[in-house]
């Protein structure tokens, strides 16, 4: 009888092991696509007191890496503002096996 519980246990184990995780590819598209539609950028300038929606960014990956089961992607962010440069970095935390975002991160680069 015990033998069965330990067979048992063994397979759920390496069950659970073999969970399919998202690609790194995967990854880079779930956080693009998460940036473009969801976060709006916004700048403040030199002529304004309040905050401008900035309606054009340029997005690039810096780095993807792997850390505790989720993909953190780091989006660099560039656009001009009344001809000021603004800049930003996101980190985009990806659960590797949903795929879902759980956290965004963001950093402001003066």
């Amino acid at each position: 009888m015990k033998k069965i519980i330990y067979i048992i246990l063994l397979l759920i184990i390496v069950l659970a092991g073999c969970k399919e995780k998202i690609t790194r590819d995967k990854a880079e598209k779930i956080a693009i696509d998460f940036v473009n539609e969801k976060v709006r950028f916004t700048a403040r300038t030199d002529s304004e007191s309040a905050n401008v929606l900035v309606h054009q960014a340029n997005n690039q990956i810096t780095r993807i890496f792997n850390e505790d089961n989720f993909w953190k992607v780091e989006i660099f962010v560039d656009s001009n503002v009344d001809g000021q440069s603004k800049k930003g970095l996101f980190i985009v935390v990806i659960d590797q096996y949903t795929g879902d975002v759980k956290d965004l991160l963001q950093q402001k680069i003066v």
